[in-house]
C-alpha cells in the first residue's frame, strides 16, 4: 500500500503504482476551488484519481466538499 499525501505525490504515485497493482491511497489536504487550481488541474485530478486511487481521504468535511462540489465524484468514504 502507498499513501501519497500532496498533489504532486497523488499524481506520481499513481502512475508509479497503477502498473503493480499497489493500492494508492491519496491523502487530500487541499480545497479543490478555482482560487487555486485552473479548471484543466481539478479536471486532471479527477479523471486520476478515479483510475489510480483505491481511496480518496480528506482533512476535513469542508475539503471533502469541496472536492464534491467540483463534480469531481469524490469521497472520503467510497472507492473512486
Amino acid at each position: 500500500m502507498v499513501i501519497s499525501c500532496s498533489n504532486k505525490d497523488d499524481l506520481i504515485a499513481g502512475n508509479a503504482v497503477q502498473r503493480s497493482g499497489t493500492p494508492n491511497i491519496w491523502w487530500f489536504n487541499d480545497i479543490l476551488s478555482p482560487e487555486f487550481f485552473s479548471w484543466p488541474v481539478r479536471r486532471v485530478f479527477a479523471q486520476r484519481a478515479r483510475r489510480q486511487a483505491a481511496r480518496v481521504v480528506t482533512v476535513s468535511e469542508f475539503a471533502r466538499k469541496s472536492v464534491d462540489r467540483k463534480s469531481t465524484h469524490l469521497n472520503s468514504s467510497h472507492r473512486t
